[in-house]
């Protein structure tokens, strides 16, 4: 008769269950994420964050853009009345906002375009109106330049 003799360990486990801890070990690591993924995510964050400034400063532009071409831009005039030559910086009304000419104390009334302006103390009774015949328009350089030549 022949007798089985089975071995055993005197420290603890078979070596088939040290294996098997040894491969679980091994993928704890791999669950974690990496500094490579890490950096990655970090990456795609800021550059969401800088695309929103881009969009807002893109907006902003076209918005000041807008204003600048429907907003009316002063215009120089000379106006003359008896051979005594002026000139002015005037602005056309915007939105409800009556013509002016800017060195000036009295109302504006008539159409440049047509050539003919009147300067009236009070507008209401057209009493102490003067006619001006405009002599020159100039554009909005002109009255930049004005206001460094003085």
């Amino acid at each position: 008769m022949s007798i089985k003799i089975k071995r055993q360990s005197l420290m603890g486990d078979s070596p088939s269950k040290k294996k098997v801890k040894q491969r679980a070990t091994k993928k704890q690591p791999a669950q974690s994420p990496s500094q490579a993924e890490i950096q990655a995510a970090q990456k795609q964050v800021a550059a969401k964050v800088e695309s929103k400034p881009k969009k807002g400063l893109w907006l902003s532009l076209v918005f000041i853009a807008l204003a600048i071409l429907i907003i009316p831009k002063p215009q120089l005039i000379s106006y003359q009345k008896l051979n005594v030559v002026g000139t002015s910086i005037y602005w056309p009304g915007f939105l409800g906002l009556p013509a002016t000419i800017f060195d000036s104390d009295l109302t504006l009334a008539g159409e440049i375009e047509q050539g003919k302006i009147f300067l009236c103390d009070n507008i209401n009774q057209n009493v102490g109106c003067h006619k001006y015949q405009v002599v020159k328009q100039e554009g909005f350089i002109s009255v930049i330049l004005s206001f460094f030549s003085d």
